[in-house]
């Protein structure tokens, strides 16, 4: 292949889409999930319809049943909540996403261009020929395939598989971490806005 992208997330279809859509380069990602799954707590700004517009996936993605939000509000060093409203934003309201079905969509898209999607597949080794990179992508079952790339994009998230392996350092800027938890609800206690609160540890 031209270009290997190693992660099937946003990032690494959303490359995938835009390589086929401006040039006729032959894609490839690989992605150790079978299926998209569901991620909790993940937003994305109005301005994610210009991107989406880009790939040719606003008109989608606004008729996929993610959740809008209508604004945020933080209380911040103080003990008065302050707001931010979409309302005054003239691409609309931000959204909650439901992660699977955005992976779902992107994916779909990816393949529609002429991306080749390899699913349930891991990078496990690479090499060098001549100017080319091999990537050993393996399945849990114990098949092997071994890709030949020119180019190959770092979509691996956190773990920077492929960078790191090509002598790239990490930078720990904090240790923040997530607490996700689920709670019934009273009806009229809670809205779709983001609510985000600091306290004297982050």
């Amino acid at each position: 292949c031209d270009v290997l992208v190693i992660g099937g997330g946003p990032a690494g279809l959303a490359t995938a889409i835009e390589l086929r859509q401006s040039t006729d380069l032959d894609v490839v990602v690989g992605e150790a999930r079978d299926e998209p799954t569901e991620r909790f707590g993940e937003s994305v700004p109005p301005d994610i319809l210009v991107a989406l517009d880009r790939l040719d996936l606003s008109h989608a993605f606004r008729a996929d049943g993610h959740l809008p939000c209508p604004g945020s509000i933080s209380l911040w060093g103080r003990d008065k909540p302050g707001h931010n409203d979409f309302i005054l934003n003239p691409m609309g309201p931000a959204w909650h996403l439901s992660r699977a079905r955005f992976e779902a969509m992107l994916r779909t898209r990816a393949a529609r261009t002429g991306a080749s999607i390899c699913t349930g597949t891991r990078a496990v080794a690479i090499r060098r020929i001549d100017d080319d990179f091999v990537v050993v992508l393996q399945h849990p079952a114990g098949g092997r395939r071994a890709m030949r790339a020119p180019w190959v994009v770092d979509a691996s998230g956190w773990r920077a598989w492929f960078a790191r392996r090509q002598g790239a350092s990490r930078r720990r800027l904090d240790r923040m971490l997530a607490i996700v938890r689920f709670a019934a609800l009273r009806s009229g206690t809670f809205t779709a806005q983001t609510v985000v609160e600091a306290t004297p540890d982050g």
